[in-house]
């Protein structure tokens, strides 16, 4: 996990939203390989290994299931025409791939150095990920890999662009994605799976939908005049 991401990653514990600090005992191009993501707020720690973070320890009997179907589902996908549908562009923006493989995540950044998280790749080992490229890719841009539970653990409003792979796309994640976009932002889903609320849909084929984050009006503010 690259250190400027750790900011985009929150507990996935539930409390008030807290964003992590990292605590590294290997880094290399300040991409943490080994150590702990922890939480001020209940003091949970995240182990990093092979740089990779682990939220979910703990398997359960639904997330070997889910585990299954991730390598099921896992096809590979055109890395140039979804770096398109999420509108990737480099710079500030930060984007998450959810199910995919890190072959597409490495792909779509030789074409884009976009800031990008890979969130649940179907290589569930941590000696599976080619984390030498992951290093030598955050040099140009930041990137990170994580394997999470039931919770999203992205801090809300961040986020560019969200694609989330079948097999994933769940009520449940699809919502928590939308919360982590920020308005504008674009989430692209399995043509199957139900359009969350606050998306508004900008086209889909016989695969994919891609959606955009429709604005969240803010809460006004109150403005006193001093005599």
């Amino acid at each position: 996990m690259h250190l400027e991401l750790v900011a985009l990653l929150r507990c996935p514990a539930a409390h008030a939203p807290s964003v992590l600090v990292a605590s590294a005992d290997e880094i290399l191009n300040r991409y943490v390989t080994e150590g702990m993501l922890g939480c001020p707020e209940c003091y949970a720690e995240y182990p990093v290994r092979g740089g990779i973070t682990h939220f979910s320890e703990v398997t359960t009997p639904d997330e070997h299931a889910r585990a299954a179907t991730f390598l099921a589902s896992a096809t590979g996908a055109d890395p140039m025409r979804l770096a398109a549908q999420l509108g990737l562009n480099a710079g500030r923006s930060v984007f998450a791939l959810i199910g995919y493989d890190v072959t597409t995540m490495v792909a779509m950044r030789d074409i884009v150095p976009a800031r990008m998280l890979l969130l649940d790749p179907p290589q569930l080992d941590a000696t599976a990920f080619p984390t030498e490229r992951l290093q030598d890719a955050a040099l140009v841009a930041p990137t990170g890999v994580a394997i999470f539970g039931n919770v999203l653990p992205l801090v809300a409003g961040k986020f560019d662009g969200i694609a989330i792979n079948s097999g994933h796309a769940s009520t449940l994640l699809l919502q928590q994605s939308v919360e982590a976009l920020r308005n504008g932002g674009r989430l692209v889903a399995d043509v199957h799976a139900e359009l969350p609320a606050g998306m508004r849909e900008l086209v889909r084929d016989e695969h994919v939908w891609v959606a955009e984050r429709e604005s969240v009006a803010t809460a006004p503010v109150g403005i006193t005049r001093r005599l």
